[in-house]
């Protein structure tokens, strides 16, 4: 009687794996746990193994231990019987680089989720790199394999303005007059605008006058937020000065991870603001002008007259002139509201731009017509009204205002007709205005026709290049038109051209 084998023994292979590198001259890994399951019904079996790829060769037995280049390696198992039967498996190991790397995250100290975007974090010591951070507030600084002590520095001072507003101006103030402290400890460390590991009036100072757009103040609000490592225990959180702003390590080796901070804004105290959900609980602060046509060489006196607001801390917005049509002459504030000159910006007064910015520590209540302030201008062009050569500008700075809860509302100027006068727009004939001025890309055209006809909207820029033309029939009376103007930017001239006659008209379009 004989007896035949005919069936292959089994063989088992681990699964996929990557590991670090624990050998660096050169970049490889010693791995151990990677052998082979294997029988047979017989005895007699053998195992080899054989490696392609980063790793070339083979051997015997089982292959844990054998040291694996940089790179993907092909392991593959083959088990033999006495009859010579086989069975094969394979599996892949991978090695990693051997840079060591450095990693982390930054988090707005507000929420501790959001990522802070755009940081630098550099590091120095033994090598140096630097990454900036992605939309997560995550970076990897990744360097050739290195050993000693290093040091990781956060910094970020782009876009100082970002979440300033005049309520966080009026919050500063409260907090020194300790009608509301700010929170501990990040909060206090925002307020400290000029970091001199106090809060001080000059802080909020310095918040009101880069709002403003003082080159002075932003040369001394130099720093745009500040970074503390997540890790750091304040000793004192309601004086939270001498915090660490870098991460010292100390005998690195290999990959580092989790090197974590907060990240604080500078001046961003009010949490209101950064929560755009708010907009809209307060309410709204409107400013009332007596609206007028233009006469060259006149004296144009634009008195700001506010409604009724019941509890109202602070406000801000900016109003864009037309220089072609009105010369600033004087900013006079009135004695029915705390102004002052320092609550006004004019270092852009020669584009058209007044910023106004104004807080208190304490709420107060406008009666209705409350007198604010007078701009006299000098008209330089005659036809125009004033409500189309004064409007508010979005652009320069966000028309806000917040009640003592820090609710977050709009800013709104109206223009009133005067007495006699409704039927200006009737009896005029040809008008031609448009909102928003100045605008970004997109505004919209309003003219008066007194009858129905042909008429041509012409728009070119300072050179004379005609940058979009429109010629159809209208009806009679108020038409609008909207513009769309990409990469357009400085002064436009727009024309009206119908069998009535022709008007024209300066805007002024902004870069996106």
């Amino acid at each position: 009687m004989t007896v035949q084998d005919d069936e292959p023994p089994t063989l088992s292979c681990p699964g996929d794996l990557t590991v670090s590198p624990n050998l660096f001259n050169p970049c490889a890994a010693m791995v151990g746990d990677i052998n082979a399951g294997f029988s047979d019904n017989c005895p007699g079996t053998t195992l080899s193994y054989a490696f392609s790829g980063a790793t070339n060769g083979g051997g015997s037995g089982q292959a844990g231990g054998q040291t694996f280049l940089l790179g993907a390696t092909t392991v593959t198992y083959t088990v033999i019987d006495g009859t010579d039967l086989s069975t094969s498996c394979s599996f892949t190991v991978t090695v990693s680089n051997c840079n060591t790397e450095f990693a982390g995250s930054i988090l707005w100290e507000h929420d501790g989720s959001s990522g802070v975007k755009d940081a630098t974090v550099s590091l120095t010591g033994s090598a140096t790199g630097n990454d900036l951070t992605d939309l997560n507030g995550d970076y990897l600084i990744s360097l050739p394999y290195q050993t000693g002590n290093f040091v990781l520095k956060p910094t970020k001072n782009i876009n100082k303005t970002n979440g300033l507003t005049s309520a966080d101006v009026t919050a500063i103030q409260q907090h020194i007059t300790n009608i509301s402290p700010l929170p501990v400890p990040f909060k206090r460390i925002a307020a400290d605008v000029n970091k001199s590991n106090s809060i001080t009036s000059l802080d909020a100072t310095l918040v009101n006058q880069v709002l403003l757009g003082n080159p002075q103040a932003n040369a001394i609000f130099n720093t745009s937020w500040r970074f503390v490592p997540t890790a750091y225990t304040f000793p004192n959180p309601n004086l939270p000065w001498g915090f660490p702003e870098q991460i010292n390590l100390i005998g690195v080796n290999g990959h580092t991870g989790d090197q974590d901070f907060y990240g604080i804004k500078l001046g961003d105290v009010v949490s209101t603001w950064a929560n755009p959900a708010n907009f809209g609980v307060g309410e709204r602060l409107v400013f009332r002008v007596q609206d007028r046509v233009l006469d060259a060489g006149a004296e144009i006196v634009t008195e700001f007259r506010a409604d009724q607001l019941d509890d109202l801390n602070s406000f801000q917005f900016a109003l864009y002139f037309d220089p072609g049509q009105l010369q600033l002459v004087e900013i006079e504030p009135l004695n029915d509201l705390p102004v002052s000159p320092e609550n006004f910006g004019t270092f852009n007064s020669a584009e058209g731009e007044i910023r106004v910015v104004w807080a208190q520590a304490t709420p107060l209540l406008l009666s209705e017509a409350t007198p604010v302030f007078r701009l006299r201008f000098k008209a330089l062009e005659s036809g125009a009204r004033l409500s189309e050569a004064l409007q508010l500008n979005e652009a320069a700075l966000p028309a806000r205002a917040y009640n003592s809860k820090y609710a977050e509302s709009g800013v709104e100027l109206q223009f009133s007709t005067p007495t006699g006068t409704e039927q200006w727009v009737a009896d005029a004939g040809l008008l031609l205005t448009n909102q928003p001025n100045p605008f970004v890309e997109v505004t919209t055209l309003y003219f008066v026709l007194p009858q129905a006809g042909q008429a041509e909207l012409r728009v070119s820029d300072a050179t004379g290049r005609l940058m979009f033309s429109q010629k159809k029939h209208y009806a009679a009376g108020l038409q609008q038109e909207m513009l769309r103007l990409e990469r357009a930017s400085g002064m436009l001239f727009v024309e009206l051209v119908t069998e009535q006659g022709r008007v024209a008209r300066k805007i002024l379009a902004r870069e996106n």
